[in-house]
């Protein structure tokens, strides 16, 4: 999990905590090559014409899929790993669905996440209260969906391609989330395979993920998934 700064904006930590524990599951940090060995975070990589930029060719309104999740902290030996499905909405926004090593589901929409841990009283939190989670909607929607356009409020935004694979970094310029998060990597080739973020304190999550399907539509149990 994240940590923030002590001074972080009406935060502690023990909140913080509850409330990203399955979101910032969702990401593992960047280290500061690419898949193709060269640097990624570099002037010549830097998007300029991001109205212009589409990572995925298919551009559906439904993503489902599974993933599976290491995390490494700074200091410490061993690795922490988990798993569950998603499902992400072009428009409804995006569920977390953890089940190993215990049950977590988050829902994170426009302007709210919710989240409910091992079937208990779910907690929420606004976007005002902090920009972080829903700027991470902003880039599963902004992958599979609305392009990386709305991404550029809050990322300096670095691509590399070599054929159909890519490499996407995001270094944020919102102040709140740079207090957090240090930079984000997605990697992938005609489907999304990674996602890797780094915080400010060395810790390093991946995220890779599996069997993707594309569709137009939800089907009833993907529309419970949107609903806690």
């Amino acid at each position: 999990m994240l940590c923030f700064p002590n001074n972080f904006k009406n935060q502690t930590w023990d909140r913080v905590s509850a409330m990203f524990r399955s979101l910032l599951i969702i990401a593992c940090l960047l280290c500061f090559s690419s898949a193709f060995g060269a640097e990624l975070f570099v002037d010549e990589n830097l998007v300029t014409n991001i109205s212009d930029e589409q990572i995925l060719p298919d551009q559906s309104a439904v993503v489902f899929g599974r993933f599976e999740i290491t995390r490494e902290f700074s200091g410490h030996t061993g690795s922490m790993k988990s798993e569950g499905n998603f499902l992400v909405h072009k428009t409804l926004g995006l569920s977390w669905q953890q089940s190993s090593p215990f049950d977590s589901k988050l829902v994170l929409t426009e302007g709210k996440m919710t989240q409910s841990i091992n079937g208990a009283t779910p907690t929420v939190m606004l976007v005002k209260d902090n920009p972080m989670p829903f700027a991470i909607l902003e880039i599963f929607q902004g992958i599979f969906q609305n392009g990386l356009d709305p991404l550029s409020s809050n990322f300096n935004i670095y691509l590399q391609r070599e054929d159909a694979a890519w490499t996407l970094g995001l270094s944020p310029s919102n102040p709140m989330i740079k207090k957090a998060i240090a930079t984000i990597t997605v990697e992938g080739n005609t489907e999304i395979e990674q996602l890797t973020i780094r915080d400010i304190r060395g810790n390093v999550q991946n995220v890779r993920f599996s069997t993707i399907t594309h569709t137009q539509t939800l089907t009833k149990e993907q529309q419970s998934m949107l609903r806690l």
